[in-house]
């Protein structure tokens, strides 16, 4: 269903870019080449006056690149611009525009655009598009492994409507330097955007020949991707997530509701790969997300894959939310934690693997409720693979209950030994708390 609704908005932004182009197509006839007025008051270019429309001329011009379409300005008060590319011709960057010599919008470089120098400072040119689908190229995005994109994903993103919409990465390689910011919330303060998602093209899985879409980290930061909620309707898809051992963790989610993540894998992260928390007030739950074939992977002792947990002064917590064919893998590496569950309920978890090797020091499944007393809890884990799990608690805080149904007993899958962990094996056993199986 995902795919059918990308391709149906794919369909939908040619249709509206071949309308532009049929607009610009049907000024052509009679013409006559004129000089066009430049920011540096040079003569450069052409542009063609042609027949009149509603008795007004229709004027239209072409620009290679944005550096070479900045140099012009239109004599007029309306024209139609055709973009060839944003540093070279066909690089992605292209589109049709129009000018508007009485805007006076901020120019981000993608959807709008302002002449170099201009005087008087209104004047824009303006994409013709859907401002629901964006394509980080538009904003100078090379992809090239590395070109710095962060500027230009960033301004993709905040060239989106309120209402959200899709972020578009082609195949490539996206370096990153700083934070890319998901919505503006605070934890409490809910956003004011939503409905954001980032697409990208092959995932860790690959589609034939197409290429798949990483954004890796090039700079030390903290965070390389936050979704800042309380927000709705996100979305990741399709990415890989490269700290590059320069990142703290890949990814967070904070007070993300009614969200999404499909293919997508976060490696090489210095401390923890994914964080799904709730946020600080009222409204802070994170709750009703799908995650499908997301997983992470360390090549770092002492790190958590993912972390899930709450804010237990407000009473926010992580609930109600599904996890389907997910692998949380600590690799190799030692004193690590795949799945570390805190402040969470009602969570459930669908053919998941929780993997180590370190059979001695790391662990597949961590139930945490020293500081949340009663959590976990209802948490279910159907016929998953969690290699070595334990309990953590203290004299104040114990966990709830955690049903594993089908669970595995093939690859050294030891259960806590835990009154309030109970279930099924695969093999219809019955788990006891007084008791391992392998």
């Amino acid at each position: 269903m995902k795919n059918r609704k990308t391709a149906i908005s794919v369909l939908r932004f040619a249709s509206a870019a071949f309308a532009a182009f049929f607009l610009f197509c049907s000024c052509s006839g009679s013409s006559k080449k004129q000089e066009a007025q430049t920011t540096d008051n040079t003569d450069r270019g052409t542009y063609t006056e042609e027949n009149q429309m509603s008795d007004e001329a229709c004027v239209s011009y072409i620009a290679s690149t944005v550096k070479e379409l900045k140099k012009i300005v239109p004599k007029e008060n309306s024209a139609i611009v055709m973009l060839e590319g944003y540093y070279s011709v066909n690089d992605g960057g292209g589109g049709m525009f129009y000018w508007d010599s009485s805007d006076e919008s901020e120019s981000n470089d993608g959807t709008v655009i302002a002449p170099d120098g201009f005087d008087p400072k209104s004047g824009r040119y303006k994409r013709i598009y859907e401002p629901q689908h964006i394509n980080v190229k538009w904003f100078g995005a090379k992809g090239d492994g590395s070109h710095d994109d962060t500027r230009a994903i960033q301004a993709a993103i905040d060239a989106l409507p309120a209402s959200g919409g899709e972020v578009i990465l082609p195949g490539g390689k996206y370096i990153i330097t700083d934070t890319l910011n998901v919505g503006d919330g605070d934890g409490s303060r809910s956003s004011t955007k939503n409905g954001i998602k980032l697409i990208g093209m092959g995932g860790q899985f690959g589609h034939g020949t197409l290429a798949e879409t990483t954004i890796q980290c090039g700079g030390d930061v903290d965070v390389m991707i936050s979704f800042n909620g309380p927000i709705l309707d996100c979305g990741l898809e399709s990415l890989k997530l490269n700290a590059n051992n320069r990142a703290d963790t890949a990814v967070v989610f904070t007070a993300m509701s009614e969200s999404y993540v499909d293919r997508v894998q976060a490696i090489c992260f210095n401390k923890t790969g994914i964080i799904l928390q709730a946020g600080t007030g009222e409204n802070g739950d994170s709750r009703d997300n799908l995650f499908r074939q997301f997983g992470s992977i360390t090549n770092v002792n002492n790190t958590v894959m993912i972390l899930i947990d709450g804010d237990i002064e407000s009473g926010a917590i992580v609930r109600d939310s599904v996890f389907t064919a997910c692998r949380f893998d600590t690799g190799q590496q030692e004193n690590s934690v795949a799945v570390h569950m805190k402040y969470a309920k009602q969570l459930t978890f669908q053919r998941c693997h929780f993997n180590v090797y370190k059979f001695d020091t790391s662990l597949g499944l961590l139930l945490d409720g020293a500081e949340n007393n009663g959590y976990p809890n209802k948490n279910s884990y159907y016929d998953c693979s969690v290699t070595r799990m334990a309990v953590k608690e203290s004299e104040n805080g114990k966990i709830g209950y955690n049903f594993l149904l089908g669970h595995g007993s093939g690859d050294y899958e030891l259960v806590a030994e835990h009154p309030k962990v109970f279930g099924l094996l695969d093999f219809g056993g019955i788990i006891r708390y007084d008791e391992q199986t392998n």
